[in-house]
């Protein structure tokens, strides 16, 4: 599995999402692209991140799924950003 639309979504998703928020997602995807994780089981079930991932399968983003069992913290380490930059602390944001 190498793509977004391969994830099964939850039809129970506390998250039901509002205009504002799809827009607010689409403009810092579009600008700063991924900048954290979002969570899957191990049937690919979407824990955390629904909105997430439908709005970066829109953008065409990449996946790549990173296999953990839950006592290791997985960090996203973007080697393009720099914390001091605008871009940086904008994504902070």
């Amino acid at each position: 599995m190498s793509e977004i639309k391969d994830l099964i979504f939850d039809d129970l998703n506390f998250n039901k999402g509002t205009f504002e928020g799809g827009v607010l997602m689409q403009q810092s995807l579009k600008r700063f692209k991924a900048g954290r994780s979002i969570l899957i089981d191990k049937d690919n079930h979407i824990i955390a991140g629904n909105k997430t991932a439908e709005v970066a399968d829109e953008l065409g983003l990449k996946l790549r799924i990173v296999e953990v069992k839950g006592d290791e913290l997985v960090a996203v380490k973007r080697t393009d950003i720099d914390l001091d930059s605008r871009e940086g602390r904008e994504l902070a944001l």
